[in-house]
């Protein structure tokens, strides 16, 4: 019964989709403390197939987007941990270049706030380095961020929604040698089409941001993720005791799927 974790940017500048490195550090320490335990993508995916449970008080950590901020400063405070991670990137947004190191004043800070791509995302380079350490496994996140669930609602949405996704194995597949298995979905929106669909095309691991637990007995296709943006260590332990509690973490986790299914339905 694993936990999933949620990150966006990880940055000195803060924000509301964002912490800071001592956040994102102070979020990992306290887990650690209260007795949590991290686990790496293989580990999570070889017992998710096999239908082995991983004991209940299981974390594993994820960030969204593929942000270069993950590179410059939450992979720093993983390595120095030896705490591991899935990176979930936008495969078309991911750039190209030499690895760069760390910025060394705010001016460099600052500009990781600006809207270019180039600038603003992890690089291909960087991704390979960090997963040849063995910490980081690179998911996908699609191809271009696309609504799931609009898509698949519209005419030709399915295979429009199926070149999606392929692309985006096949591109993270090129540049690091690894074809992903696993999809989380942007703003966790999707539908029981689209989720059959990415099964089809080989990302049977499915992630939404919907808080929760991930039992054994659950599907694999709507697993949930509680998101700690801008949260502080007191409300993420809260939040990660109630997803574990024996009895009651499977009644919240199913109240919480129930309520944003219903949302989302009520929404089209």
């Amino acid at each position: 019964m694993t936990i999933a974790l949620c990150f966006h940017h990880v940055s000195p500048t803060g924000g509301v989709h964002s912490n800071t490195p001592q956040q994102f550090r102070d979020h990992l320490q306290a887990l650690r403390r209260r007795g949590f335990a991290f686990v790496d993508f293989d580990t999570f995916a070889r017992a998710r197939t096999q239908g082995r449970s991983l004991g209940r008080r299981t974390v594993l950590v994820t960030t969204d987007d593929g942000y270069v901020d993950n590179w410059y400063w939450a992979y720093p405070v993983l390595r120095d941990m030896g705490v591991p991670a899935v990176f979930f990137v936008i495969s078309s947004f991911v750039g190209s270049g030499d690895v760069r190191g760390a910025p060394t004043d705010q001016g460099a800070i600052a500009a990781l706030a600006g809207d270019a791509n180039q600038f603003r995302f992890v690089r291909w380079n960087e991704l390979q380095q960090m997963q040849s350490h063995g910490l980081v496994s690179v998911q996908s996140h699609t191809h271009t961020h696309v609504d799931a669930r609009r898509i698949c609602s519209e005419p030709g949405g399915e295979a429009r929604l199926r070149s999606e996704l392929l692309r985006s194995r096949e591109v993270i597949t090129q540049h690091l040698g690894r074809p992903p298995r696993a999809l989380a979905w942007p703003w966790g929106s999707s539908s029981a089409a689209a989720r059959r669909l990415a099964a089809d095309c080989g990302l049977d691991l499915q992630f939404s941001v919907t808080p929760g637990r991930m039992a054994t007995w659950s599907s694999s296709q709507t697993m949930g993720r509680i998101c700690a943006d801008n949260r502080d260590s007191r409300w993420l332990l809260r939040q990660a005791g109630i997803a574990a509690a024996p009895l009651f973490g499977e009644l919240y986790t199913a109240a919480r799927w129930s309520w944003t299914s219903t949302k989302q339905a009520l929404a089209r």
